[in-house]
């Protein structure tokens, strides 16, 4: 390797010479999903849950613990921005995320509102330099931004010379202050075809698409469609998203077994009265994943009307239907 100078600064040049051994590749942040400095794009249709998804891949993030079988490289700080909710519902999420998790309150995970983040146009250089400071001041790893079309400014969703430039602008912050950028976008009318100009698609290092499986309810898809670094991952995922509770496992990962017929005849007897599933974990189980276990069999219960379901003093309650 040798660098050369020009007014303009310096550049590297390699040859073959450099490269006699395989040298490494991108640092991971989750391991076969997401690389470390870099742009990722997530859609799907509205309300499919793409935004709990991410604060629950963020929040594995900052505790270092794998999320859905994928290992987490390093704990790290993590920061959310919601350009679209309001500080409300931002900390009505963060409270139910924290909550169903079991999350300790000295986790590194950041979340703003914050409506100037402009990628393109007026203002723009000023609006990222200012995401770049905050990403640093806390020490950010995983950023994730809700939503892409927020970030416009005067940008054309459509227009492919626009949007090249929107990912580009994120492309940079990630790669000066070593953050991954997860923007989560919107799919089409049909459901099925991305949204936008194809240079979201191009331009991005990974794409990931988060869909309904048929007649499967309460089971999504997660699949990556475009990945520099990876192969491609696509896995079903069971996710049900409850006014405070959030339980999102890989399917399979509670099969039908005596066990959980065990579990589900202890849920039902527990409850001939309205009980807080936060008190059924609790009574049912002595281990934080053994509380989740609860958790997703009890909400799988509600879907199956096993279970009836009201809300009160904004705690999720559950009896036994008659």
């Amino acid at each position: 390797m040798r660098e050369i100078t020009t007014p303009q600064g310096t550049s590297r040049i390699y040859d073959l010479r450099d490269v006699e051994t395989p040298p490494p590749g991108v640092p991971a942040l989750v391991s076969g999903l997401l690389a470390c400095a870099s742009t990722y794009v997530i859609a799907g249709a509205g309300g499919i849950g793409k935004t709990w998804l991410a604060l629950h891949l963020a929040a594995h993030v900052a505790s270092g613990q794998p999320w859905l079988g994928h290992a987490i490289h390093s704990p790290a700080p993590v920061l959310f921005a919601d350009l679209q909710n309001g500080e409300a519902r931002l900390l009505r999420r963060i409270w139910a995320l924290r909550r169903s998790l079991a999350l300790r309150p000295e986790l590194p995970v950041y979340a703003m509102c914050d409506t100037r983040l402009i990628a393109y146009g007026d203002g723009a250089p000023e609006s990222l330099a200012h995401l770049a400071a905050i990403i640093d001041g806390i020490g950010a790893r995983l950023v994730v931004i809700d939503s892409l079309v927020d970030t416009l400014g005067k940008a054309e969703e459509n227009n492919n010379e626009d949007m090249a430039l929107v990912i580009d602008s994120f492309r940079r912050v990630a790669q000066i202050t070593g953050a991954t950028i997860v923007a989560i976008h919107h799919v089409a009318k049909n459901g099925n075809d991305w949204r936008g100009a194809s240079a979201i698609r191009d331009q991005a290092d990974g794409l990931i698409t988060v869909s309904r499986v048929e007649e499967q309810r309460g089971v999504l898809r997660f699949k990556t469609t475009k990945s520099r670094d990876y192969a491609e991952v696509e896995m079903q995922i069971r996710a049900s998203f409850g006014e405070d509770e959030i339980v999102i496992e890989r399917d399979g990962a509670v099969a039908a077994s005596s066990k959980r017929d065990d579990l589900r005849d202890a849920i039902l007897s527990a409850c001939d009265e309205w009980t807080g599933i936060a008190q059924l974990a609790d009574d049912l189980a002595t281990t934080e994943r053994e509380r989740n276990r609860v958790r997703v069999v009890v909400y799988r219960m509600i879907q199956a009307s096993l279970l009836d379901r009201r809300s009160l003093d904004g705690r999720t309650q559950v009896r036994r239907k008659a």
